[in-house]
């Protein structure tokens, strides 16, 4: 029963993470969510650049290094 006294079980999940590698992302992302269901997780929530592998910081230091290099 995931809602007992009117609860719900929410997980936050981070897998380890190689930088612009999504192929590597998607399998250990499954599986933890796969873990996070088994453990009872109704809700679970996942780095919004997770399978990507890429943070704002990454994006912009890409933007002014080919801004400056052209």
């Amino acid at each position: 029963m995931p809602y007992r006294y009117c609860f719900a079980r929410l997980a936050a999940v981070l897998p380890s993470m190689r930088l612009a590698d999504p192929a590597c992302h998607a399998e250990p992302t499954i599986a933890q969510l796969r873990e996070a269901v088994a453990k009872g997780a109704v809700m679970v929530v996942f780095a919004e650049l997770g399978l990507s592998g890429y943070s704002l910081d990454d994006l912009a230091h890409d933007v002014v290094i080919t801004y400056v290099t052209q």
